[in-house]
């Protein structure tokens, strides 16, 4: 699931770099504005997953004795 994740990031990225492009080169106001607020959407909805992704690793790294919140390794911790 998380390589279908990844790929889903990669196609945000490019349907961004996309819509960017278009902002740029459309004539009309509404055309730009249009495209500048799909890249915008894009982006955004990337950061989000990008999140999610980071979090998920992170609680699989607790889970199987890595890093705890603080960073700290599960074997540093113990009194």
């Amino acid at each position: 699931m998380v390589d279908e994740l990844n790929r889903l990031l990669e196609d945000l990225h490019d349907l961004q770099t996309y819509w960017s492009t278009e902002s740029k080169l459309r004539e009309d106001e509404s055309g730009k504005m249009y495209a500048d607020g799909m890249s915008h959407g894009f982006k955004y909805a990337a950061i989000a997953l990008h999140t999610v992704l980071r979090k998920n690793y992170a609680f699989e790294s607790n889970e199987s004795g890595g890093a705890d919140d603080c960073g700290n390794k599960s074997e540093d911790n113990e009194v």
